[in-house]
């Protein structure tokens, strides 16, 4: 009997720490399993809050027709009205401000459906013109400055011209640098471009190609064909450049973000079609924040998706809808220096802000 006793004693210590160890185990995999799903459930990611909105569809200051992008300074919202050929500025809580162009044309200042807008680091303003297929710089009072582009398939050319972003262009191209001037190499040789290391890239969806401009115009390199591999794109929409330079890109037909460096060389991709976390159904705009995260809208999933520069998914939020914080078919998005998400909901024919 005593024995028995013994035995039992024995046994009783250790059942509790194979029970102890296997719970450790579990909760382990648990979260490797969890981690694999590219979802992340901390406590300390922020829930993105409506601010506010405004717009409705019209022609008048304030109105909307067919707004497909947005851009954020901090002090100011500029937006592109693309059946109203015009670029709208307001404060950074929507008080309408001024409008430039509103004339189908040619002429500089003249728009032919503008559709991305781009801010640089002096808050010059850029353009692209889907039916124009150019893209025009002005100042931030609306002031013409320069443009280029032309209709054709050779470098500096578009055929659909669609988004357009401005950043940094990375440290593999440049040559030599300092603070006044930057040399860099290209298919044309050296050229030299005054003022910070800031370029301009921009989406064509008929070349399905990715082009890397200067702030004045000259053309750097390009990347991207016709697919569903690396580096290849189906009807790619927006674009962003973070602070390495880095360029993310919606590849909207293959419902995916494909990150590059600065000269175009594939690093990663993240998503597929779906309605879950970290999948896309229509990835239409893009931005990058000032943290290197990546925000994506999605066209039929409704919503705003947040993820990590490598693709990990950290928040979402939206409904279809005419609510605060719902949208309709939502397509460019910004996020400012305060670090506000800005959201043009164009289905709706307003702009929505959340932080």
């Amino acid at each position: 009997m005593k024995q028995h006793q013994v035995i039992l004693l024995l046994v009783i210590p250790i059942v509790a720490v194979v029970a102890i160890f296997a719970l450790v185990v579990n909760t382990t995999m648990s979260n490797s399993a969890l981690a694999q799903t590219g979802n992340i459930t901390d406590t300390d990611v922020k829930e993105y809050q409506y601010i506010t909105k405004w717009g409705s569809l019209g022609t008048e200051p304030g109105q909307f027709d067919g707004q497909n992008n947005v851009a954020g300074s901090g002090e100011f919202i500029y937006v592109p009205d693309y059946h109203n050929q015009r670029i709208q500025k307001f404060t950074n809580d929507g008080q309408f401000i001024k409008m430039w162009g509103g004339t189908y044309g040619e002429a500089n200042g003249e728009f032919k459906n503008p559709h991305g807008v781009a801010l640089d680091s002096e808050g010059n303003v850029y353009v692209s013109e889907r039916s124009g297929l150019r893209i025009q710089k002005f100042d931030s009072d609306g002031n013409f400055i320069t443009k280029w582009g032309s209709e054709g398939t050779s470098d500096g050319q578009f055929q659909h011209l669609h988004d357009i972003a401005v950043g940094p262009g990375g440290s593999r191209s440049s040559v030599n640098q300092d603070a006044n001037n930057t040399q860099f190499s290209s298919g044309a040789g050296n050229i030299s471009q005054s003022g910070t290391n800031e370029f301009v890239y921009v989406t064509d969806n008929e070349i399905f190609n990715v082009q890397k401009f200067t702030t004045t115009g000259d053309f750097v390199t390009s990347w991207g064909s016709e697919g569903e591999g690396e580096g290849q794109f189906a009807s790619l929409e927006s674009l962003d450049v973070d602070s390495n330079g880095n360029v993310y890109v919606a590849d909207y037909g293959n419902n995916r973000v494909q990150k590059f460096t600065s000269d175009g060389e594939f690093v990663s991709s993240w998503g597929f079609e779906g309605t879950e976390q970290g999948q896309f159904d229509g990835p239409s705009g893009l931005a990058v924040d000032n943290e290197d995260n990546i925000y994506v809208t999605e066209n039929d999933n409704h919503r705003i998706q947040k993820f990590t520069s490598d693709g990990e998914s950290l928040v979402s939020w939206g409904s279809e809808g005419i609510g605060d914080g719902q949208f309709n078919r939502p397509e460019g998005i910004d996020v400012d220096p305060l670090g506000r998400v800005i959201v043009a909901d164009t289905g709706n024919n307003r702009i929505q802000i959340f932080g």
